[in-house]
């Protein structure tokens, strides 16, 4: 019965779909979204810093919209980038399942930042409804991690061959799942609130500006000393429709 229940909430989607009596619309997101790490203790070894917009990323979302009179139905593919920046200049590494993590005490280096990054494919499932002026949407999203990587910038006091103390600007980049130890795949909750600049009702969809809260319902690292430890991600977002309708389903030119 569990299964079998289960299986017709996957259905119950594209079901809906199947009854909308409009022209479909096609719209581009541009998102910025700050990104928080959730049951965190701030004097945790893993604690981050908004310095120097550090944590603030964009993304980009491709969605298909399936008008129910007022009501929507959204899908679509999208590239998210994720990533926060580290109070203190942060090494990982994992020893079984457990997730170690060390500071660079070097006297002699300045950091000037230190940041764990992830890229990923996202999928939503979107429900919805749009009136004249505003809309409003909730839903859930599958993401699967494509690159990642741990990034420190500093500068180090160095001598030279002559003897003379020189300062250098360093860069590291350890790249992949091996240095940064981002789980592979996660999926969460969102909602959108969105104000529509609409002139015309009867017309073309509109453009909107709307504003996005999402949450990751896995761990965003792959440790079992952090499976508590989920991304919170808030953000703006401008939607950009490329493919309109008008009321009854006739497609705008």
């Amino acid at each position: 019965m569990y299964f079998y229940m289960r299986s017709k909430l996957f259905l119950l989607p594209f079901a809906l779909i199947s009854l909308a009596t409009e022209q479909p619309t096609r719209a581009t997101y541009f998102g910025l979204n700050y990104h928080y790490l959730m049951n965190l203790d701030a004097q945790d070894s893993l604690a981050t810093t908004s310095e120097g917009l550090g944590g603030i990323k964009w993304g980009f979302l491709w969605l298909w919209r399936f008008h129910i009179g007022k009501f929507f139905i959204g899908t679509g593919p999208g590239i998210n980038f994720q990533g926060v920046r580290f109070k203190n200049p942060t090494y990982l590494d994992k020893k079984e399942d457990y997730l170690l993590v060390s500071w660079d005490t070097i006297s002699t280096r300045k950091y000037q930042k230190s940041k764990l990054q992830g890229t990923y494919v996202q999928i939503p499932l979107m429900l919805g409804i749009e009136l004249r002026r505003f809309a409003f949407s909730i839903g859930g999203y599958f993401e699967y991690l494509i690159t990642s990587k741990l990034k420190h910038k500093y500068e180090e006091k160095m001598q030279d061959v002559n003897g003379q103390e020189r300062t250098h600007l360093i860069r590291y980049i350890g790249r992949g799942q091996k240095h940064t130890f981002l789980g592979t795949y996660k999926y969460g909750v969102v909602a959108r609130l969105e104000w529509l600049f609409r002139k015309d009702y009867t017309k073309v969809e509109p453009s909107a500006l709307g504003v996005v809260v999402a949450y990751d319902m896995v761990p965003w690292l792959d440790a079992e000393n952090y499976k508590t430890v989920a991304m919170l991600r808030l953000g703006v977002s401008w939607r950009f429709t490329t493919v309109g309708r008008k009321k009854g389903g006739e497609k705008e030119d």
